[in-house]
């Protein structure tokens, strides 16, 4: 958008919507006008046509979220962000199916407000291009390779590890192993790195943290095993169902 986009500000308290169209204002905005909920907003919707519709989002709720339905249908082109004292999740799920495009907790700063005005207006630039089929195609940056199972202790480490330290070796590209089980995941310990060492391209064994590697009888490299006491423990023998409980619990 070449033009200072065009703003309104809808709000019932008079001294905050004049706080906030000063802030506008003084960023560069053009601000179209103000107003308070229901016929007052959606007749300045009408006839200023703007650009993004900034909205507080206070007490009575139940009006000001029938204002931004009613803003929302009448310029469905015109994202909304709101500004509200009210925190709960229920509350932004509620604006949000109303049309909000963003929601900000009071106090808001100029610089939060700013970049979501910015975001939201950048977002239906990208919403207006893919209607009309200007997107350019997606250019991928690089490759995911996902390893999956159902349960702990089948290996995924040790696979996912070992395809990272292949790939290094094979294509002599940086890889990023990456963990998503944030309560036993522990590809650290499978590299033999300690806590905050990271991966990448120097040789393999050094403080940079990727894997020591073992020569394996089928000719390939794989990680050896960890030296730090990270051996899976032996399992106990499956007690069937009624058996009495021995000294072992």
């Amino acid at each position: 958008m070449s033009r200072n986009p065009r703003v309104i500000v809808i709000d019932q308290d008079q001294v905050a919507r004049s706080e906030v169209q000063k802030m506008l204002a003084l960023s560069g905005f053009a601000v179209l006008g103000e107003a308070g909920y229901g016929i007052e907003a959606v007749s300045l919707a009408k006839e200023t046509e703007p650009d993004i519709v900034v909205i507080a989002l206070e007490e009575p709720v139940i009006r000001a979220l029938q204002t931004v339905e009613a803003v929302a249908d009448l310029l469905p082109q015109s994202p909304v962000v709101a500004y509200s004292s009210i925190k709960d999740p229920a509350s932004i799920r509620k604006a949000m199916l109303a049309g909000v495009a963003d929601y900000l907790v009071t106090p808001v700063r100029e610089d939060d407000l700013i970049n979501s005005i910015h975001g939201v207006l950048a977002q239906e630039e990208r919403r207006r291009a893919r209607i009309a089929g200007e997107t350019d195609e997606p250019v991928a940056c690089g490759t995911v390779l996902t390893v999956f199972g159902a349960k702990g202790g089948i290996g995924k480490t040790t696979i996912s590890t070992n395809l990272a330290t292949a790939i290094i070796q094979k294509t002599g590209q940086s890889v990023a192993l990456v963990d998503l089980d944030t309560r036993f995941g522990d590809p650290g310990g499978a590299q033999h790195s300690g806590p905050g060492a990271a991966g990448g391209r120097d040789k393999p064994g050094d403080a940079s943290g990727l894997p020591l590697h073992a020569q394996h009888r089928s000719d390939h490299t794989a990680c050896a095993r960890p030296p730090n006491g990270l051996a899976q423990r032996p399992r106990r023998p499956h007690r069937a169902r009624g058996d009495a409980a021995g000294p072992d619990l």
